[in-house]
């Protein structure tokens, strides 16, 4: 990676996890409004610029090395949190996403940075693949805050300890609505990659994609949010649903960060 695109990551890192301390300080005391919203917006612009360099350099798409995907998959992330704060008024769940963005990038940090070999003209559609996957992920990722944020909600009710954090979160209704939006959000774009994959690997691999092990994995992960979604119509909601959601984002950490790396020699997302 070139000098301009290494100074635009680090600056990229650097404002996530200012951004994510302003956030905090304003959750629990109401200072650095301001201050919160702006450092998070400039990390954006820096992390979609630090994007923009990467394609400049490599003149491909920008998630075709683990590097990239990690990348790309959480500047999908910040951009769908920036949507839903605008259309929600959810500043809320930035308390959350930050620290999660953070480490993302600290993780993507650690990972080799070189470019792939240029990629064949004919498998250029490997990159909507990509786009959709990894926009299913990070929205994926967005649910599982959001469990996370009903879980807390539903202890400090349990215990009715009625704190400021009880006070500043969303009501367990509004928390448990988000989240099965999201999922149902994020579940077709799972799907169509799995189906686009598997089109892909019997023509290209000459064997089907279901004999791969990022593939059994990745079907996995469809069952466990297709049966949180069957529960859920079916009224099975709260405490049990949130757990579910949590787990499965957790099958989708582990297919980026363990069968990518350990299992797999055909994927980088």
């Amino acid at each position: 990676m070139g000098g301009s695109g290494q100074w635009l990551f680090a600056l990229t890192v650097l404002l996530y996890l200012a951004g994510a301390v302003a956030y905090f300080v304003h959750f629990y005391f109401r200072q650095w409004d301001r201050l919160s919203l702006w450092l998070a917006r400039a990390a954006w612009v820096a992390h979609s610029l630090a994007l923009l360099s990467r394609v400049a350099e490599s003149r491909q798409p920008p998630f075709l090395t683990g590097y990239e995907a990690i990348l790309f998959m959480a500047w999908v992330i910040f951009l769908n949190y920036l949507m839903l704060e605008y259309l929600f008024n959810l500043r809320v769940v930035g308390v959350f996403l930050l620290p999660v963005l953070f480490t993302f990038m600290v993780y993507a940090a650690a990972l080799p940075k070189g470019a792939e070999p240029d990629l064949p003209a004919a498998e250029y559609w490997v990159a909507v693949h990509a786009v959709i996957a990894l926009g299913g992920y990070a929205i994926f990722a967005l649910a599982f805050v959001a469990a996370l944020m009903y879980l807390l909600q539903e202890r400090h009710l349990r215990r009715k300890d009625f704190n400021v954090v009880y006070q500043r979160l969303p009501s367990l209704e509004t928390l448990d609505g988000l989240t099965y939006r999201l999922v149902v959000y994020g579940f077709p774009l799972l799907s169509l990659a799995i189906i686009t994959a598997a089109i892909w690997a019997r023509e290209v691999w000459g064997v089907p994609w279901f004999h791969e092990p990022k593939a059994l994995w990745t079907v996995l992960i469809w069952f466990m949010y297709g049966a949180y979604i069957v529960a859920r119509v079916r009224g099975w909601g709260g405490r049990k649903a949130a757990y579910l959601v949590v787990a499965g984002f957790m099958a989708v950490l582990f297919n980026l960060f363990v069968v990518n790396l350990v299992l797999t020699q055909r994927h980088v997302f």
